[in-house]
């Protein structure tokens, strides 16, 4: 991971300062301001998508940095949520596999709910490893009504 924050600074907008709900905000503004783009057919390589995925990168490495110790597992499953989401914007394979080496670690330690249900879904989706779909199910089947309702809209 050195070498990663070593590769990319974040020009202006770091997340020193902002509590998680507002780092989360900020990089989820970005990633929808980079999915605009996408739609309206900004090639990867113009300079305004360019910056705009340094920016999505740094967000991710500072999020990835500032929540990685903390007790709170929940909110280090948020982290990496978003990290893998901002990987399918950016393409940056550092990030997933940073967020997935991470998710691997924390998981075991979860108690079974709704975000365990989708951090093992994210998992399965960019491994294919079958033990992830198995547990992602196993957690659904027990999981109440409303929480099998959000997780089950979230995988449409």
């Amino acid at each position: 991971m050195e070498k990663l924050q070593e590769s990319y600074v974040l020009s202006g907008a770091g997340i020193a300062g902002l509590d998680f709900a507002g780092a989360c905000s900020l990089l989820a503004g970005r990633l929808e301001e980079m999915h605009r783009l996408r739609e309206r057919g900004c090639p990867p390589v113009e300079k305004g998508m360019r910056r705009l995925q340094e920016e999505v990168c740094a967000l991710s490495l500072g999020l990835l940095k500032e929540y990685e110790g903390m007790a709170d597992k929940d909110t280090r499953a948020q982290v990496l949520l978003a990290v893998m989401d901002a990987y399918e914007v950016t393409g940056k394979e550092e990030l997933l596999e940073e967020a997935l080496e991470r998710a691997g670690k924390l998981l075991s330690g979860m108690a079974d709910g709704a975000l365990k249900c989708r951090l093992y879904g994210y998992c399965h989706y960019y491994t294919g490893a079958e033990e992830c779909r198995e547990e992602m199910r196993r957690i659904l089947e027990n999981l109440p009504a409303d929480e099998k309702y959000f997780v089950e809209k979230i995988g449409d």
